[in-house]
């Protein structure tokens, strides 16, 4: 398997568990009192739109030349690094980082 395979699909994997968090971050959003609730939701957004990024960063290797997706790829882990720390963030600043 080629190292651009390996990674689309390491990455599909992790879009998936990214989804998955951002169901259960949604889903703490009803425990949270009104006045930062709005704000939580609009971090979500953010969030939402990190994920948006990183799939059409993913189409677009999947599509690259075998040259062109290791320029394309360091793209896409900055996107993971900030996906995660926006995360962290949010579970932090709204849950007390519990899970």
């Amino acid at each position: 398997m080629s190292a651009r395979k390996i990674f689309v699909e390491k990455l599909k994997a992790k879009l998936d568990e990214w989804n998955a968090e951002v169901d259960r971050l949604e889903s703490k959003a009803e425990m949270i009192d009104a006045q930062n609730q709005a704000r939580y939701r609009a971090t979500i957004q953010e969030i939402k739109a990190k994920i948006r990024q990183v799939e059409r960063k993913l189409t677009v290797i999947k599509n690259s030349s075998t040259d062109a997706w290791q320029d394309l790829k360091e793209g896409v882990e900055i996107a993971w690094k900030d996906f995660e720390a926006s995360v962290k963030q949010v579970k932090e600043q709204f849950t007390g980082g519990n899970p």
